[in-house]
């Protein structure tokens, strides 16, 4: 009788011990995952901030305004894991864009100009803010490795209420923008911006000057 009662309260304490110890992994096991999280967050944060400023410190930069927006470009589809990109310029005096810098696309790709009134553009501008959109085949551009993307992530660059261009990041699937991502395209896009509007008032001035010299 005794015995039976010694394995009956060892069997107890053996099975509180269980799930004590059950208890006490599943915790470690939350927490674990806490710092995972809050590491990658971080990380994230410093990743974003570096974009940033290499951005800024190109845009402050003697560098010429194409390789300015170049980096803005790169940089913004390295973030997004896009296969290619492309930055257009608004033409003075016309409802169109033109290409002006691009990464990853076969020569001469398909798409050199858009018209601020056809999709995506249109529903871009309206929305005033990046958008990923599907890509129909007569408007992906090829892509140097072969093939062509099936979204785009368009990009609005502007100053103020001032259109000036827009970014096209070429995506091999859709996806979802979270709203740091967003904000930080539209940081990288006002970047843009000010180096289009530097780089133009350059020009006025150079033109200004020109029947004097």
């Amino acid at each position: 009788m005794d015995l039976t009662v010694a394995a009956f309260v060892l069997s107890v304490l053996l099975l509180v011990a269980l799930v004590v110890v059950l208890t006490l992994f599943l915790r470690l096991r939350g927490q674990t995952r806490e710092v995972e999280q809050a590491l990658a967050e971080q990380s994230g944060s410093k990743e974003r901030a570096d974009m940033l400023m290499a951005v800024a410190q190109a845009v402050n930069s003697s560098l010429a305004l194409s390789d300015v927006l170049h980096v803005a470009l790169t940089q913004s589809g390295r973030l997004m894991g896009a296969v290619a990109g492309a930055m257009y310029l608004v033409t003075p005096g016309k409802a169109e864009m033109r290409r002006q810098s691009d990464y990853n696309l076969t020569h001469n790709a398909r798409g050199a100009g858009r018209k601020l009134d056809e999709e995506p553009l249109r529903s871009v501008l309206t929305a005033q803010r990046p958008v990923v959109a599907p890509l129909d085949s007569d408007h992906a551009p090829g892509l140097e490795g072969g093939g062509h993307p099936t979204h785009v992530l368009v990009v609005p660059v502007q100053r103020a209420t001032q259109l000036m261009g827009a970014m096209e990041l070429y995506l091999p699937k859709p996806r979802q923008l979270r709203e740091d991502q967003i904000e930080l395209l539209q940081g990288v896009a006002a970047e843009a911006a000010m180096a289009i509007s530097h780089g133009s008032s350059t020009r006025r001035r150079r033109r200004t000057r020109s029947p004097t010299s």
